[in-house]
């Protein structure tokens, strides 16, 4: 594994999804590929009922496992179950899941490239070798799908050839929605290849922001609980370099220049050791339009 699939990992694809929530929909870290309907812009978050906890949630996710059960040829209950484990953190599971339906559907490319993403989240974000080839099948069939374009430029990106990814990223980014929640995830891709590269690369549309801000603005329960789970775990981890630039990216999809930027300078002093860390958290606040006074 190269040093920037590690950095892009796990946090990539859970920022996806998180942007996702904010906006329409990749990703990783996601968004983050699956906003859309659930799956065409690739990731949103599935709410628990009005006034109900997690063992709600739980709970009716165990009653459709149970159904299934008894009718295994529920190609959609089985997509359901596939995007609930997903969107609850269950990955593995949601693979397996989503695996059913594709048995039963294979060639509906968009249960493909979900299942593949699962694969991916169940990995730690690594794109790996059989969730590569299922991206490029879905493809073949549909060259135009954005979350198997999105997870291939990843791929790309986490074998090192930066210069590939790099093209594959702005061919993303020119053909993207402008409410597209990931935008801002392909964007910062953008930002820290180009240095890498040696190529320039055009500065964040602002609109991308300002149209993921104001989508969250709906969202900000939601949100704002993850962002509370993810400082108190910084508070306990603060050498999480995935977890400060998940920080700095969602207080930046929020809306919240001020608390980004005062995120990006506790991380550079936590990181003052490191200055490749420093930097790489730079270039990611730099792309997604934020600028230290």
């Amino acid at each position: 594994m190269t040093e920037i699939s590690g950095w892009r990992g796990a946090a990539a694809v859970v920022v996806i999804a998180f942007l996702a929530v904010c906006g329409a929909g990749l990703y990783a870290g996601g968004g983050k590929f699956p906003a859309v309907s659930t799956e065409k812009n690739i990731i949103k978050a599935m709410p628990a009922p009005s006034g109900s906890g997690a063992g709600d949630v739980d709970g009716r996710i165990a009653g459709l496992a149970s159904r299934l059960k008894e009718n295994p040829n529920d190609a959609e209950g089985w997509r359901m179950l596939g995007w609930s484990y997903f969107n609850t953190q269950r990955y593995a599971e949601s693979a397996e899941a989503y695996a059913r339906a594709v048995a039963l559907e294979p060639a509906n490319p968009d249960l493909q490239s979900a299942q593949a993403e699962a694969v991916v989240q169940a990995a730690g974000g690594q794109v790996t070798p059989s969730a590569l080839a299922n991206f490029e099948s879905v493809l073949r069939r549909d060259p135009k799908e954005f979350r198997s374009r999105f997870y291939i430029a990843l791929a790309r990106e986490q074998a090192g050839d930066f210069t590939h990814a790099l093209d594959l990223w702005q061919a993303l980014l020119a053909e993207a929605p402008l409410d597209a929640g990931w935008r801002a995830e392909v964007i910062s891709h953008i930002s820290e290849l180009g240095p890498r590269t040696g190529r320039s690369v055009a500065p964040a549309p602002e609109v991308n922001q300002a149209g993921a801000a104001s989508e969250a603005v709906g969202q900000q329960p939601a949100i704002s609980e993850m962002l509370a789970k993810l400082e108190s775990r910084l508070a306990t981890q603060p050498f999480d370099r995935d977890g400060w630039a998940m920080m700095i990216r969602s207080l930046s999809v929020m809306g919240d220049r001020e608390a980004a930027l005062k995120a990006l300078a506790r991380a550079s002093e936590i990181f003052a050791n490191e200055p490749a860390t420093v930097q790489r958290l730079t270039e990611l606040a730099h792309g997604l339009g934020l600028a230290a006074d």
